[in-house]
């Protein structure tokens, strides 16, 4: 069983999408795959089952809370391949627990699936706090979603540092992946995929040449096109957005990137 994130400093930059398309294309590839939503907001729990369904269901607060593991613990079933672990608001009280919740989630998680999971896809909150910290220490690999400008490589540099100390401290088995390029204004056709507007493009140059990141570490480059987020966040799968050449486009890219993202933790 491998357990990926995706990080990122700030919200709005892909977190939940990306986690979204990973976790469906998984399945659909007969992995069995959850979703673990340790996000309040709540949106990747929202985008795969209506929230009303998951009030009298055990969360991913309940999963770690408790001073005890709980056996019975058991996931949403979604579809055949994919369960859902659900957000809950009470997971900010996590933000104030002590240190030993940095161990506890991974903890839980291998206890619980590791005979029962391929995958665990987490979704996380868009800051970077305990739960993010926690989640680095239970994860195999993480990956970042950011956006081409100085903003979010502003970010990006702050969670890159989380990810060094987190490794050389807590977890030196974790696997920095590499970053997937969201909601880039426009991106050649053919193979090899880069930006095609010229400030995007001088900002994806830097990140190859940057010896943390690299051309090995680009993932890949998704499109900003707004019937991508609006598709997932209905619940709908990837096979579900629209059949517009901007559609399959915006399909052909998320799953690039989720089967380099399985290649390189050697599920696919």
């Amino acid at each position: 069983m491998k357990i990926i994130a995706g990080v990122a400093e700030k919200g709005g930059v892909g977190k939940t999408t990306t986690a979204l398309a990973l976790a469906q294309f998984a399945a659909s590839r007969r992995l069995r795959t959850a979703l673990l939503d340790i996000d309040d907001q709540g949106n990747a729990t929202g985008s795969l089952v209506p929230i009303d369904d998951t009030l009298n269901h055990k969360n991913a607060y309940d999963l770690v809370s408790t001073p005890e593991l709980d056996e019975s613990f058991a996931p949403m079933k979604v579809s055949e391949y994919l369960v859902l672990i659900p957000a809950s608001n009470q997971l900010m009280q996590l933000d104030r627990e002590d240190f030993d919740l940095f161990f506890r989630l991974g903890e839980r998680l291998r206890a619980l699936f590791e005979n029962r999971l391929d995958l665990i896809v987490v979704d996380t909150p868009g800051h970077v706090g305990p739960r993010v910290t926690a989640t680095l220490v239970a994860c195999d690999a993480v990956y970042s979603p950011t956006e081409l400008n100085q903003y979010s490589m502003q970010s990006l540099m702050k969670v890159l540092a989380l990810i060094k100390k987190v490794r050389g401290r807590l977890n030196p088995g974790l696997d920095f992946l590499g970053l997937v390029l969201n909601r880039v204004g426009s991106i050649s056709t053919e193979a090899p995929y880069t930006p095609v507007e010229v400030s995007e493009r001088d900002i994806y140059e830097q990140l190859k040449s940057n010896e943390s990141v690299g051309p090995s570490k680009i993932l890949g480059l998704i499109a900003q096109r707004q019937g991508i987020g609006l598709t997932l966040s209905s619940g709908k799968g990837l096979h579900e957005i629209p059949g517009s050449a901007s559609g399959k486009r915006g399909v052909e890219e998320l799953e690039r990137f989720a089967t380099t993202v399985l290649t390189k933790v050697g599920l696919l």
